[in-house]
C-alpha cells in the first residue's frame, strides 16, 4: 500500500480575512556583520552552548523588585546581539555585543554603560566585540575569556530591611566560573 505524502508546498490554500497592516518582512534577520560574527562564534562555542541572536534584556534578567515597572521600562526595549546559553538546562552565561562605528555616539555609550552595569549586577559576563570584515578566533577566544574573567567593583544605594540606611555598599562579584568552551 503506498501512502502519497504531502508536502509543505502542496498544502491546500488556507484564506483567512484579516485587516492590513502595514509592515514588510525584513529582506535579511543578520546583517553582514552579524552573520559573520555569528559563524566564528558558532566555530568557537562549539555544539556544547546555544547561541541566541538579538535577544532582550528583559528575556534575560529581572529587576530584583519586580513591581517596579520604571526599572523595568529601562530594558524592555533594549536588545543584546548574542546570548550564550548552556544546554538542559538552558541557562544564560554570556552576552556578546557586536559594535560598530553606531556605538562611538555619545548616546550609545550612555547606553552601552548602563547595559554593561545591568550584566555585571546580574552576574552575566558581557564582551564587546568591534565589527570586522575578519575576525581574528585565537584573539576572539581571549577576548571572551577576559569578559568572563572580569571582577566588577561597584557601589550600590540599598535599602535594607524596612528601614533606609543611605549607606553605600562595596560590592566585588567574582566571575570565574571558566567556560569549557574557551578550553578547547
Amino acid at each position: 500500500m503506498h501512502k502519497e505524502k504531502i508536502g509543505v508546498l502542496n498544502a491546500p490554500e488556507n484564506i483567512i480575512e484579516i485587516k492590513f497592516q502595514p509592515y514588510n518582512k525584513k529582506s535579511y534577520f543578520f546583517s553582514l556583520a552579524e552573520l559573520k560574527f555569528f559563524e566564528i562564534l558558532k566555530d568557537i562555542i562549539g555544539d556544547n552552548y546555544y547561541i541566541f541572536p538579538k535577544v532582550r534584556i528583559c528575556d534575560i534578567v529581572n529587576h530584583k523588585d519586580k513591581n517596579n515597572y520604571s526599572q523595568f521600562n529601562r530594558i524592555k526595549s533594549k536588545h543584546v546581539d548574542f546570548l550564550v546559553c548552556t544546554k538542559n538546562p538552558v541557562i544564560s552565561k554570556m552576552v556578546v555585543e557586536l559594535d560598530d562605528s553606531s556605538h562611538n555616539s555619545e548616546s550609545r555609550r550612555k547606553r552601552d554603560k548602563f547595559v554593561d552595569e545591568v550584566f555585571a549586577s546580574s552576574g552575566v559576563p558581557i564582551v564587546h566585540i568591534k565589527t570586522s570584515k575578519l575576525y581574528n578566533k585565537e584573539v576572539l577566544i581571549k577576548e571572551i575569556q577576559r569578559a568572563y574573567k572580569t571582577k566588577f567593583v561597584f557601589t550600590e544605594d540599598r535599602v535594607e530591611d524596612n528601614h533606609s540606611s543611605g549607606c553605600s555598599l562595596l560590592l566585588i562579584i567574582v566571575l570565574f566560573i571558566p567556560f569549557i568552551f574557551l578550553f578547547i
